[in-house]
């Protein structure tokens, strides 16, 4: 029996498991979508930045600098491509399959292609990320409690400090060494010449270590003893030891699998988009002739 009234023009073109894979493979990418926006609200959310305009203004004066930012931004492509996947699929809708298949075969031409970029300009990408990094990372150190937790995570993982060398911190307002005060009434500010406390060594081997948040105090003062200071923090810049941190702590290639896997994935959703579309083209044919 046909979709349309009574006709019956034989076995229908739409294969059920090519329409019911693409929902299922759409379904999930607007989950997973739908929750990385639902993240990245609740963390501008929690630190009040929705609950004024001035907050609100502070907010999106530093997108590139902020995660949550990065987090809505990416769910919410990630929500509407499933959205229209889904939809496209479920409800045999030409258009909403073409719009699929644009927008999914745009991400693919743009993972393809700023994957070369970063094997070929790979030195001149790093500058650049350590440039913006050092321009906004290091002042707004403590303008943003979301990055400021991506800061501390980074520099404690990869055992880093600072963008190229610990130095970098005297940029940042509170750690600059003629900081010496801090308010209005004139207090010692105590973090002048020092570094974040993320910065510092602490026993690996030691399952709950207590965190010294002073650790860092004073670290750089030029009188400061050089052999201590080695011994206390992190002195290499994020920008080197990430690179060695990625190769040591996640095999390269580990990482070239998973992401070829979802580029299998994006590529087969493509594929199933185009098949879909054209047969129920042809079942439309079918039942116009």
């Amino acid at each position: 029996m046909g979709c349309l009234g009574d006709k019956d023009d034989g076995p229908s073109e739409v294969s059920l498991v090519i329409k019911y894979l693409l929902f299922a493979i759409n379904l999930i990418s607007w989950i997973i979508g739908l929750i990385l926006v639902g993240i990245g609200i609740w963390a501008w959310y929690d630190r009040g930045a929705l609950d004024g305009q001035e907050s609100f203004n502070a907010l999106i004066e530093s997108p590139i600098v902020d995660p949550s930012w990065w987090l809505v931004v990416l769910g919410a492509i990630i929500f509407l491509i499933g959205t229209a996947g889904c939809l496209g699929a479920l409800r045999e809708n030409t258009i909403l399959l073409t719009i699929y298949k644009v927008a999914l075969g745009l991400v693919i031409l743009l993972e393809i292609g700023g994957g070369v970029a970063i094997y070929y300009y790979s030195d001149y990408i790093e500058a650049e990320v350590g440039k913006q990094i050092f321009n906004h990372a290091i002042p707004g150190y403590r303008e943003n409690p979301d990055f400021q937790d991506l800061v501390d995570t980074i520099q404690s993982e990869v055992q880093c400090c600072g963008v190229n060398s610990y130095n970098d911190w005297e940029e940042n307002i509170y750690f600059n060494c003629e900081q010496e005060t801090v308010g209005d009434r004139n207090r010692a500010n105590p973090e002048a010449c020092g570094v974040p406390f993320s910065c510092c060594k602490f026993n690996q081997s030691d399952p709950s270590p207590v965190i010294n948040t002073q650790c860092g105090y004073n670290v750089r003062d030029e009188n400061f003893d050089a052999a201590e200071r080695e011994e206390r923090i992190y002195t290499v810049g994020c920008v080197t030891e990430f690179q060695s941190w990625l190769i040591a702590r996640f095999n390269l290639y580990v990482l070239a699998g998973v992401g070829g896997g979802i580029l299998v994935v994006e590529i087969i959703g493509f594929c199933l988009a185009l098949t879909l579309g054209d047969s129920i083209k042809r079942q439309k044919s079918k039942w116009a002739a």
